[in-house]
């Protein structure tokens, strides 16, 4: 209610952001009620034909954020996965089949709805989500402690000590598995240029 009261108050012209964090298990009846009454308030005003909606997750439907990333010595990659919804106007329906994470979401407005010329290395290290393939085939997450790089097939899990392991999609140790040396250069460049932040980082469904 504060929200659409907050609506209510603003130039029905001048361009707004809004950012919500809903209490919730994601798919959850009362999250879901929660949303419907966000967008149901938009088409009331007629703004939803103008208006940019984004709705995603910190944590998938399972309702928890998991502390470990490894679990019984296998790699929880579906702890990484979460909902990820975007209604954007006059764009086609269409379901992104690639590996996808939260930065991109940032890159994509920066580029799509600000008009930003800058190339994207210079604030994310996210890419846009509707090009067709990833400029890189790999998605980093991780915490203050640990880098997860997750590509299509695999995922190398590395802990605070330098140790690491490559698991496969189910999350099984690939134990005669070895690393690309270029492309772990080339991701700890990355992660050393940009700086690491606190808190996991997630991809999307």
């Amino acid at each position: 209610n504060q929200w659409i009261s907050w609506l209510d108050n603003l130039k029905h012209d001048a361009p707004w952001f809004s950012f919500l964090n809903i209490k919730g298990v994601p798919g959850s009846p009362q999250t879901n009620k929660q949303i419907d009454q966000v967008i149901a308030t938009l088409k009331r005003d007629n703004r939803l034909e103008n208006t940019i909606v984004i709705i995603t997750a910190n944590y998938n439907k399972q309702g928890k954020q998991e502390e470990d990333w490894l679990s019984d010595k296998n790699f929880n990659r579906d702890q990484m996965r979460v909902p990820l919804f975007i209604y954007w106007p006059n764009t086609p329906a269409q379901q992104i089949g690639k590996l996808t994470s939260h930065q991109d979401i940032m890159t994509t407005l920066m580029q799509r709805l600000l008009h930003v010329n800058n190339q994207t290395d210079d604030y994310s290290q996210g890419e846009d989500l509707f090009s067709n393939q990833r400029t890189y085939p790999w998605v980093i997450t991780g915490d203050d402690n640990d880098v997860v790089i997750t590509t299509d097939n695999a995922t190398l899990y590395m802990d605070h000590n330098g140790q690491f392991n490559i698991y496969d999609k189910q999350g099984v140790i690939e134990k005669e598995a070895k690393p690309n040396l270029a492309e772990l250069l080339k991701i700890f460049t990355e992660l050393k240029r940009l700086g690491r932040k606190r808190g996991k980082k997630k991809h999307h469904l």
